[in-house]
Parts: structure tokens; sequence; C-alpha cells
């Protein structure tokens, strides 16, 4: 997928989990889990291709979130929407 379509699509994403969000749906429900799902999997798309991106965000505290954000600038959300991406990603 090029870049922009894959922009198009995180963004699709993001407004579902921020909808999910202000529905306070709880981010282990089964939709949020494959919405950060598909969001990781894009965002490793950028990067590597080799699914660490989701193993990045289980470590990610409010200390090391902005190298985070450097690294992958706009495509990554507010803290808040990271957060809970972060908590649908717990095993």
């Amino acid at each position: 997928m090029d870049e922009s379509k894959n922009a198009v699509e995180r963004a699709k994403i993001i407004e579902a989990i921020g909808l999910s969000m202000a529905k306070e749906i709880e981010p282990q429900d089964p939709e949020v889990v494959i919405l950060a799902e598909k969001w990781t999997d894009l965002m490793d798309e950028l990067a590597y291709g080799n699914g660490l991106v989701r193993e990045e965000l289980k470590g990610i505290d409010h200390e090391n979130i902005n190298d985070f954000r450097e690294r992958f600038g706009e495509a990554v959300p507010d803290d808040e929407t990271l957060d809970y991406i972060r908590r649908a990603l717990v095993d």
C-alpha cells in the first residue's frame, strides 16, 4: 500500500477509535482490539514490515513516548488515543 492510502486508512481507524473512546468502550472490546491491530499493522508497514511496532507500543511509557512520536511524526495520534491503543494490545 502506498503512503497516501496508508495515511487515509490510519485516519479512518483513529476516527473509529476516537468514537469508541467517546462511547467509553473498554479498550479490550474485540472491535477495539481489531482496530488497534489494524492501526499497528499500518504503522508497521510504514516502519519495518516485521511486527516490531506492536512490540514497541507495549513498552511505551511517558518517558519514551516522545521518541516514538519523533520517529513516526503526525502518524501518531494524541497521547490519550495512543494509550487507548496500547491498552487494547495488551495480551
